[in-house]
């Protein structure tokens, strides 16, 4: 009887660590997924490229998963970053683009193309030790439970709207200041290309 229960103990402990080492498994190629969809969506010359500031989410939706490999998924929350907050600084901290600080919400400020151009991943092991932890919001003392300080006021001759001066728009296409700050840096990563 003992002889059988151990038996039975150790065959449970086998399918046990087999069933990890393919959870791992998958989850290392997601991860590998989810880096490769960036560096496509910011390498590629098929595509027009982020313009940044961008908002993390739309990177992640309009931008890399249409640059997933067709009949696959790219999903952060299956892989070993668990969410896009924590994808975005290992991207960070790959040197790969740059977060807008102090948001809960991520911001993409930059992304370094030629540093995409040039990228190799390596399988680290994440969850680094320096995760990302959603921040709790924080009400302004004399807020008095809501989240703003003091009530919103419209301006004077805004006619009921919430602007007081008129939008500026970015420069036309005809006009000398490029829109692309990083615009001569593409010139290098599309000779990868050709």
């Amino acid at each position: 009887m003992a002889a059988e229960a151990e038996a039975k103990e150790k065959e449970v402990e086998e399918r046990r660590a087999r069933q990890q080492a393919e959870e791992k498994a998958e989850i290392d190629a997601m991860d590998a997924r989810c880096v490769q969809a960036f560096l496509d969506c910011s390498t590629g010359s098929w595509r027009e490229r982020a313009r940044t500031p961008v908002k993390g989410t739309i990177l992640y939706t309009k931008h890399m998963r249409p640059c997933r490999p067709a009949g696959t998924s790219v999903d952060v929350k299956d892989s070993s970053f668990r969410g896009l907050a924590n994808f975005l600084q290992f991207l960070q901290g790959e040197g790969l683009l740059r977060l807008r600080p102090g948001v809960t919400d991520p911001w993409v400020e930059h992304i370094d193309f030629d540093a995409c151009c040039r990228y190799k991943y390596v399988p680290q092991g994440w969850p680094a030790k320096d995760a990302v932890a959603p921040s709790p919001l924080k009400l302004a003392p004399s807020a008095g439970g809501s989240l703003l300080s003091s009530p919103i006021k419209l301006a004077p001759n805004a006619g009921g709207s919430l602007l007081s001066s008129p939008i500026k728009l970015a420069p036309n296409a005809g006009e000398k200041s490029s829109f692309y700050p990083e615009a001569s840096s593409w010139a290098g990563c599309a000779k990868r290309f050709q």
